[in-house]
């Protein structure tokens, strides 16, 4: 009688076999970094609103400066405004983005020259650079929920501006 013996198979023959066998692709739609660069580098820097609003959820939970509110996208293009009246010549760029799961964080840094008036501030004609945070959950390939952490002292550091936080 002739004796069966188990062969080993290491692995990662398995794994690359079920990759080949029709293993499930991760989800389609953009990457957090695309969204990211889409809002930030195309819709924000060349004001292009289409971009950004493709890159957003129809109605986005906005976490900033201790408030939150839940706006329809079109109305977190109104809140950058002031900085894109204030700092004409702005340019965001996306520094670095961390994904996990449905959350993504993005460094996000501009400059810009202060050619307009910005929060009450006429301008002074100063160049300036700015660091963000930014910690979203992506939801459906869009930015539906968003953390904001800048660094708005600084900003009015570099103006020579007073703080209103008393800073």
């Amino acid at each position: 009688m002739r004796r069966r013996t188990r062969r080993f198979v290491p692995a990662t023959l398995i794994l690359a076999a079920t990759a080949c066998a029709g293993a499930p692709e991760p989800p389609g739609g953009p990457t957090a970094e695309e969204l990211f660069r889409q809002l930030f580098e195309q819709g924000l820097s060349l004001r292009d609103t289409a971009a950004a609003m493709e890159a957003l959820a129809p109605r986005v939970v906005f976490h900033a400066s201790g408030r939150t509110a839940t706006l329809p996208r079109e109305a977190l293009w109104d809140l950058s405004r002031p900085i894109l009246r204030g700092f004409p010549d702005v340019r965001f760029t996306v520094d670095q983005v961390v994904a996990d799961g449905e959350y993504a964080a993005a460094r996000v840094s501009f400059v810009g020259t202060h050619d307009g008036d910005w929060c009450g501030i006429a301008p002074t004609g100063r160049r300036v650079s700015v660091t963000e945070m930014f910690f979203c959950r992506i939801e459906a390939g869009k930015l539906a929920e968003c953390w904001q952490e800048w660094d708005e002292h600084g900003l009015r550091q570099q103006l020579k501006a007073p703080d209103p936080a008393g800073g």
